[in-house]
Formats: C-alpha cells, structure tokens, sequence
C-alpha cells in the first residue's frame, strides 16, 4: 500500500513539474527524474548521478534526491551559510547527537512496552522531528570524519551477520 502511495505522489509530482518547461536530469525510481525550470528557484543540481533507490521530495519546485550524499551536501551547505563550521567538531557534534538521543528517549519514558508503539499523529510527528535531528548529526559527523556512513554500514551488517546467525526457529 505504502510503494503504490508513494508512487502516486510521484506521478502527482512529475505531472506538476512537466506544466514547468521541464528538463531531465537523470534516471531514478525506474523512471525519469524532472527538474522544472519555471519555479523561480533558480537551483542548481550537482550533476552527480542520481541512485535508484533515491527518495524524491519536492520543494521550491524543484526535486531533489534523499541519498545520503545528498543530505551531507545540504547539511555542509546548510552549516557554511550560517558559519556553523567552526563548532562543528567530532567532540561538538557527538555530543549534540547524544542529547537529539535523550530528546528521543523523553517521549518514550515511562510508557508500558505496548503504549511505546505511538499512534497519535502528533507524538509521531514530534517523534520523527526528533529522529530527523539525530540523523542530521550523525551524517554531519560522520562527514566532518571523512566516513562513509553506506560502506561502514555494509561492513558492519556482514560482522553482526556472521556474529549473529539466523536461528532455524523460536527459542523459550
């Protein structure tokens, strides 16, 4: 249900953005990813290629890929604009992430296991807020070390599978 929503929202996006002169820039999603040209944006894209499993979101009438290399640049972007880089130590930021961390743990302390499976549209909308800072920090860090969040990940899952093979069935 969820892929067909997203696809729809695509295909509401790509319609939108074809009434915008647009222009390909490259192919994702098995299909073709548009730029429109008429929002007065005026943004560039980075001429990089674009992965297939790229997240698209649209904004200022524009789309941009959710990849990681994506994200890192908006953040480096973000940070250079507003002289950020200065604080943006390996020290500074994992302590801003340990407490984005505790900023989580907040919304789920004291709750029963069961009542920790939020429903409420609005927890969930601040709970996300919250996921979305810690992911900030975590690419801006791992940015500012030089690593690489995609490869450290496939390293690492290959090292918890071998240490951790899958049971044959369910253990008392």
């Amino acid at each position: 249900m969820r892929q067909i929503q997203m696809r729809l929202a695509q295909t509401a996006l790509l319609t939108k953005l074809m009434s915008q002169r647009p222009r390909i820039i490259g192919q994702g999603l098995g299909g073709v990813i548009i730029l429109g040209e008429g929002s007065g944006a005026n943004l560039q894209h980075r001429h990089k290629p674009i992965p297939p499993d790229a997240v698209l979101r649209y904004r200022l009438g524009w789309v941009v890929t959710g990849d990681l290399e994506s994200i890192k640049e908006e953040l480096r972007d973000f940070a250079r604009e507003r002289c950020w880089e200065q604080f943006h130590s390996p020290k500074n930021l994992s302590m801003a992430l340990i407490v984005e961390v505790a900023e989580l743990v907040e919304h789920f302390q004291w709750l029963t296991e069961e009542n920790s499976y939020v429903r409420d549209g609005l927890k969930v909308k601040e709970i996300s807020y919250e996921l979305s800072d810690i992911l900030m920090y975590l690419i801006r860090l791992a940015d500012i070390l030089e690593i690489d969040l995609v490869a450290a990940y496939r390293e690492k899952i290959e090292i918890n599978r071998a240490k951790y093979p899958p049971k044959s069935g369910i253990e008392d």
